[in-house]
């Protein structure tokens, strides 16, 4: 069955985006926490749940306004991620900025450059984020934490 094959090969491929994302892999995830309790917390989280964690920490670094609790709706406007990466590699910002830019694909166009000169690969295209394909969306997260 082609959509089981399929299914399989998405689930390997999450796994192995993900491997890293745990404390062990990257104990600088400890920034995330303030006491013994929250640290408990985020080692019981899925390496999904803490990549939204490390999201959010990175936007409120930026001073992004909003909460990001999915890698589907939450993202579709690209706003989160044009901040994310503002704070990640400032140096590699596009002009004109996303953020001022009112068009959906072409925000998301420059998202995807920007991410380019960091030096992240593409998993997904303008349209893949506009439209909040989670899995993709999902990748493209994990590839920049593992990147910075």
């Amino acid at each position: 069955q082609p959509h089981l094959i399929l299914g399989l090969i998405s689930q390997i491929i999450k796994i192995q985006l993900l491997a890293d994302v745990n404390l062990k892999s990257t104990p600088q995830l400890v920034e995330l926490v303030q006491d013994s309790q929250e640290m408990e917390e985020l080692m019981s989280l899925s390496p999904e749940k803490i990549l939204l964690r490390w999201m959010n920490f990175q936007l409120k670094k930026g001073g992004f306004q909003r909460t990001v609790t999915n890698f589907s709706s939450d993202i579709k406007d690209s706003e989160a991620y044009a901040c994310l990466l503002n704070v990640l590699a400032p140096e590699c910002s596009a002009k004109p900025s996303p953020m001022s830019v009112k068009d959906l694909l072409h925000r998301a166009r420059l998202v995807l450059e920007h991410a380019d000169r960091m030096g992240c690969k593409r998993y997904l295209a303008p349209k893949d984020i506009v439209d909040g394909l989670q899995n993709l969306n999902l990748a493209f997260v994990a590839h920049i934490f593992q990147k910075r």
